[in-house]
């Protein structure tokens, strides 16, 4: 008795579950009559702020009649009037095709071409949008194009569109980018706006110079040779991790000057010794034509002398050469020097004069 009075319960208690939620749903969802009353005293509301253009509080309701009725020709013909008081004529055109559809669905031809023929009175006022987006930007991972709130799907790209006067804002956005905004004020008619979307990769700013060779103050830079004496820091070098002039840059330049003075001097050298040896040459000549053969002896015998010191010369410049070669790789390839609390500054300086060749080292290391 027990067991039957239990089931009994449980069956009541489903049943009034049940009971109450057809219930609910009855109260949640109103029947299509309700909903009729409901769009017609709504409809009435709008007329009356239409009879005083009163445009922006008539249009809202005006829209929740449509959504009440959806297959409401009238609605929705009364809807596109309200969007032509309002200024917003791209609605109003749209409205009045769907009006026009729905009239011709119906059979109502004489309805459906006196509703094209006011959207078509329309198309000539009407304001248009392009937005323009490259291959290379809508090929783009992840892209997303939002006019006013709403995306756009891709085949709107590149598209010219009709668009109500007013103020709207286009967004585009994707990984890794920069996202691009812009507002655009499109006239009420007869306004043509484009909008190019550009994309800019996210990233840490070039540390490259400015075009012009503007350093970040906007003045010229000089020379290379002019920012080592000025900042002791190579071009591209100077940072703070470090400066220019590390220890293997410093022996580089006194490898090289070293090689400064054989070179000048073994040019010199070799230089002197080619003349002498055209002179020996010539003497030669001479005094073989003379038959004088100790003068032809001693000819030779410069000759040779003065061919030996020019190769002596050319040695003496290859030597030269050679640190100097050394001493310019070991200035370019060379590790940049740490910089010390003292903010060490050094300066290079080239010395040329009548009987001395090379260079200054100058500075605190």
């Amino acid at each position: 008795m027990k067991r039957d009075t239990y089931f009994a319960a449980r069956l009541a208690l489903i049943s009034v579950a049940v009971l109450g939620g057809f219930a609910g749903r009855a109260l949640a969802e109103p029947t299509e009559a309700e909903k009729r009353t409901e769009a017609e005293t709504i409809f009435a509301q709008a007329k009356d702020l239409m009879d005083k253009k009163d445009y922006a509080n008539a249009c809202p309701k005006l829209e929740e009649v449509v959504k009440l009725q959806p297959r409401g020709i009238g609605a929705k013909i009364s809807l596109a009037d309200c969007y032509i008081g309002e200024g917003r004529l791209a609605s109003a055109h749209a409205m009045l095709g769907e009006a026009a559809s729905l009239a011709v669905q119906e059979n109502q031809a004489d309805r459906a071409s006196a509703v094209q023929g006011k959207a078509q009175e329309l198309e000539g006022k009407l304001s248009k949008l392009t937005i323009t987006i490259p291959n290379t930007i809508a090929t783009t991972p992840g892209l997303t194009v939002v006019r006013d709130g709403t995306q756009l799907s891709q085949a709107l790209y590149n598209v010219t569109v009709p668009i109500d006067g007013g103020t709207h804002t286009v967004i585009a956005t994707a990984p890794h980018m920069k996202p691009f905004e812009t507002k655009l004020d499109v006239p009420a008619e007869s306004g043509a706006v484009t909008v190019n979307v550009v994309l800019i990769p996210e990233g840490p700013a070039s540390n490259s110079a400015p075009p012009g060779g503007a350093n970040a103050g906007g003045q010229l830079r000089g020379s290379a040779w002019d920012q080592v004496k000025e900042t002791g820091h190579g071009a591209g070098e100077a940072g703070e991790d470090g400066t220019f002039w590390s220890p293997v840059r410093i022996g580089g330049v006194v490898v090289g000057g070293a090689g400064l003075v054989p070179v000048a001097a073994g040019i010199g050298i070799g230089v002197s010794g080619a003349a002498k040896t055209g002179t020996a040459a010539d003497e030669f000549t001479a005094a073989k034509a003379m038959g004088d053969v100790a003068g032809e002896n001693k000819a030779l015998q410069d000759h040779a002398d003065a061919h030996n010191q020019a190769v002596g010369g050319w040695i003496t410049t290859g030597i030269g050469g050679a640190a100097l070669v050394t001493g310019i790789v070991m200035i370019a390839a060379g590790p940049r020097g740490h910089k010390s609390a003292s903010n060490s500054r050094t300066q290079v300086v080239p010395v040329v004069s009548g009987t001395t060749k090379g260079v200054v080292v100058t500075g605190e290391f």
